[in-house]
């Protein structure tokens, strides 16, 4: 039995249901195939001609790096391996993928896995260039909320959620570069957070989900319970880069060369590239940064402020917005 996904715009089919993947009617050829559970029965035969790519990054505390990169048949196929025993490979036109993962682990550690490095990988093989970014959509267009681990994407896009906005992507954000404008393509109806995250938005008696059973995160799907998924490409309208601090949320402007780096440094799988993919992606970004606004926003630490940084990036965006459309200044934020 097939099982049919869509996400990044793209029809997945697998011998196995993706965890966190809502299944769909079969909707004509298959852009990704996945089989769970096993690899190809060549693999062991091209391992020693194999080229390692990448070491990392990160290690443990024994220098045993996090992850390999190996380059297969002459760079037809890679293989990919973390330190905890879960593998991969894929072929360079990113159109299958195989996984296996150790008896520790389950088929929704591995998804974790599988629907954030490995796709973004896979997509970056496809042609497109990826942030490590959450969105939501305003007005017919996108907002990406940009910067690394940690920094608050997720939180603030479940923020946006909570206030009736549409969920685009979490963690991978996918554009669509059409020369005289970007495009953002949803990704999937699931936003993964912390539990300290999950407490301050939704208090203490909040029942989220688990995302596997060996992790203490959750993740809320944003297919339901009155939440809202954009399932529609859209214009890219905005990209905000995130910096903690404790003082009230502020929008700053950017100098060229700082939008490049911030776009750059947080391109997801940036790790993975090579000396073309590198190049294609700085024409991409340096386009982008002509033709996008992007800016800095600092917001507090302290979840309690998220109303209130929500509010800003409301009202910045409705100037943007108008700039291009004055029409559409007046419309009620909520109704997004």
């Amino acid at each position: 039995m097939l099982y049919s996904h869509s996400a990044f715009g793209l029809h997945i089919t697998s011998n196995l249901a993706i965890p966190t993947l809502p299944s769909i009617e079969e909707a004509g050829p298959t852009d990704v195939a996945v089989y769970l559970g096993d690899l190809p029965a060549w693999l062991q035969d091209a391992m020693p001609t194999a080229k390692i790519r990448i070491l990392g990054p990160g290690f443990d505390a024994l220098g045993n790096p996090t992850r390999i990169l190996w380059e297969l048949n002459g760079g037809s196929h890679f293989y990919y391996r973390y330190l905890d025993g879960t593998e991969f490979v894929l072929d360079s036109a990113g159109t299958n993928v195989w996984a296996r993962w150790p008896d520790t682990l389950s088929v929704e550690d591995t998804a974790t896995y599988l629907l954030g490095p490995i796709f973004g990988f896979l997509l970056r093989l496809r042609g497109y260039v990826c942030l490590h970014a959450s969105a939501v959509s305003f007005q017919d267009r996108v907002a990406a909320f940009l910067g690394p681990a940690g920094e608050g994407k997720s939180t603030i896009a479940a923020a946006f959620a909570e206030l009736g906005f549409a969920v685009v992507s979490d963690d991978v954000t996918l554009l669509v570069d059409r020369f005289d404008q970007f495009l953002v393509t949803p990704a999937y109806p699931c936003v993964r957070l912390w539990s300290d995250s999950v407490t301050g938005l939704y208090g203490e008696d909040a029942n989220l989900p688990l995302l596997t059973p060996n992790w203490d995160k959750l993740y809320l799907d944003v297919s339901k319970n009155g939440y809202r998924f954009q399932g529609q490409t859209l214009p890219l309208a905005a990209v905000y880069l995130l910096e903690r601090r404790t003082d009230a949320p502020s929008v700053h402007e950017m100098s060229a060369n700082e939008k490049i780096i911030a776009l750059v440094g947080n391109s997801y799988g940036n790790f993975l590239l090579d000396r073309e993919m590198r190049k294609s992606e700085f024409d991409v970004v340096t386009r982008l940064t002509s033709r996008v606004p992007v800016r800095r926003l600092t917001y507090p630490s302290d979840i309690g402020g998220l109303r209130e940084t929500c509010d800003l990036v409301i009202r910045d965006l409705q100037s943007l917005v108008a700039q291009h459309d004055p029409a559409t200044l007046h419309v009620a934020a909520h109704s997004q």
